[in-house]
C-alpha cells in the first residue's frame, strides 16, 4: 500500500467509495479491512470509506443509496474549495 497511495504527496487529497454490495467482489474480501488497510498507506488525507448497499456502478440503487453517495462526494469537493480558499 505505500507503494501506491503512500507515494502521493501528503497533501494530496483522496476519496475513496468501496461499493458495500459490489458483485465483482469475492465475499471473502474483508472491505472494511481493506479501506483501513488504505487509509492506515494514504493517512490522513484518505476519507471515504464503505457505501452501503452500492453495486459497483450505482446501478439500480435505491434512491436514499445515491443520495448518500452524492452527499459524500459533494463534502469532499467543498472541502476542497474550502481549501483552495485557504490559499
Amino acid at each position: 500500500m505505500k507503494e501506491t497511495f503512500g507515494k502521493l504527496p501528503a497533501d494530496t487529497p483522496i476519496m475513496v467509495l468501496y461499493s458495500g454490495k459490489d458483485p465483482l467482489v469475492p465475499k471473502f474480501v474483508d472491505k472494511e479491512a481493506l479501506v483501513g488497510r488504505w487509509r492506515e498507506a494514504a493517512g490522513e488525507k484518505l476519507q471515504g470509506g464503505i457505501v452501503d448497499g452500492a453495486t459497483h456502478n450505482l446501478s439500480g440503487v435505491p434512491k436514499e443509496v445515491m443520495e448518500g453517495f452524492v452527499e459524500r462526494v459533494g463534502a469532499f469537493l467543498e472541502g476542497l474549495a474550502e481549501e483552495g480558499k485557504e490559499e
